[in-house]
């Protein structure tokens, strides 16, 4: 669950702002555990899926496929909109699509030139309706954002 999303056990209020706690990174605790195999999918971008869950079956020793997989009630959202929010996540660098093979990390060319705006990825969900009306929370949502997409782009080799 992101930051200051707007959950059941931690309601975005006057007091508490959505969850506090940023989201754990999976995929870097997965590498970290010596697995030959990582990487990240998301269902709008269904090559890059096939081709890596594709690699992840040839390769012996345990794999990891990290999806960013919407949850219609969870994150509010109309039914039809998974796939469009999967894409948006891509495409505002909030879910950056990264492998990693034996040590060597990978860019995904699936990965947009230029961001947009995560607001249209936040928009998109109800759980971030009270976010995008809080200025000082919303900057640190992006610069957190950005940190990360950056991050992965420095071990990629990209940056």
């Amino acid at each position: 669950t992101p930051l200051y999303a707007d959950t059941t056990t931690a309601p975005f209020g006057k007091k508490i702002p959505g969850k506090t706690q940023p989201r754990k990174d999976l995929f870097a605790i997965a590498v970290a555990h010596g697995i030959p195999y990582a990487a990240t999918v998301s269902i709008y971008h269904w090559n890059d899926l096939i081709s890596k869950i594709q690699k992840a079956l040839t390769i012996e020793g345990p794999t990891f496929i990290l999806s960013l997989t919407p949850c219609i009630p969870g994150w509010n959202m109309p039914v039809g909109d998974a796939v469009v929010i999967s894409k948006l996540a891509v495409e505002t660098g909030y879910w950056p699509l990264i492998e990693y093979e034996n040590g060597v990390y990978k860019w995904s060319p699936a990965n947009p030139k230029q961001l947009k705006p995560i607001e249209e990825f936040l928009s998109s969900q109800k759980r971030f309706a009270k976010l995008l009306k809080n200025p000082e929370l919303l900057e640190k949502f992006k610069q957190d954002v950005i940190a990360n997409y950056e991050k992965y782009k420095k071990i990629c080799g990209v940056a």
